[in-house]
């Protein structure tokens, strides 16, 4: 009796468990390098969408200085500050803020008991008991926060200290953070007293010690050193050094550089000093 061999059951051999497990070993592979590749693209979009942000707040300041023919400053806070501010004097424990940058014009004895000085931080009955206060401008930014304690209407007393304390036109942040945590997102404007606030990609820390800058009516920016350099890197992979640097002179021009793991502008504050 001849046996016939159907099209359903000609040609059916099967995988081994071998193949089969090698099929999903590389498949595995593939998809993993697929993620790896992907979360590198985001990373760097992250970073260079950071950057595009800044350069961009700097000109549109520099712009605005020039269209009104007054100073205009552009600033960096937290993107969940509740409040923000300019210090005064130099404290560690305690510290003078106001609402705007110090001025030569300013009178120079016992700020807060002026009761004419109009730039006092008008606080009040505000409480900032439980909260911190992150550096995001000027000297001792770049480090974590610092509990609040008490505050009077133009005063922020903290538990502990910076190891670089803020100082004169340095700009401070208030913000509902657990203490010693780095901000997780920050925020840009271009005119920090009748400006708008532009939020840059999420865990992008910035060393903000270029900033605040304030450009005069003829676009020339008020910089203390001659260049203002703002470092940047992703919390998530650059633990240990500043990737990134946006260097910012006089005219207003900006130049952005990559960092070399290890060189001097790369080391944060806690490596030099150690």
């Amino acid at each position: 009796m001849k046996t016939f061999r159907t099209a359903a059951t000609a040609g059916t051999a099967g995988f081994t468990l071998a193949e089969l497990m090698m099929v999903l070993a590389i498949m595995a592979m593939l998809l993993s390098m697929s993620i790896a590749a992907y979360d590198s693209m985001l990373q760097s979009k992250g970073i260079d969408g950071a950057c595009k942000v800044i350069e961009g707040a700097i000109f549109g300041g520099r712009m605005r200085a020039v269209q009104s023919r007054s100073d205009v400053t552009v600033a960096l806070a937290t993107i969940d500050a509740e409040e923000t501010g300019f210090v005064f004097g130099r404290g560690t424990s305690s510290i003078h803020v106001l609402n705007r940058m110090v001025r030569l014009t300013d009178p120079k004895d016992n700020y807060p008991d002026d009761v004419e000085f109009s730039a006092r931080k008008q606080w009040g009955s505000l409480s900032f008991a439980g909260k911190v206060v992150t550096v995001t401008g000027g000297n001792g930014s770049g480090e974590g926060s610092v509990k609040i304690v008490s505050n009077t209407e133009w005063k922020l007393n903290v538990e502990g200290s910076w190891s670089r304390p803020p100082w004169n036109n340095s700009f401070l942040s208030i913000h509902p953070q657990p203490d010693g945590d780095l901000p997780e997102q920050y925020k840009v404007t271009s005119d920090y007293f009748s400006g708008t606030w532009e939020a840059l990609p999420k865990f992008i820390h910035i060393d903000g010690t270029g900033f605040p800058i304030t450009f005069k009516a003829d676009g020339m920016a008020a910089i203390m050193y001659g260049i203002a350099k703002i470092r940047l890197r992703d919390m998530r992979t650059d633990d240990d050094y500043w990737t990134w640097m946006i260097v910012v002179d006089r005219s207003g021009r900006t130049k952005t550089i990559q960092l070399v793991p290890g060189s001097e502008d790369s080391l944060p504050t806690w490596k030099k000093e150690s």
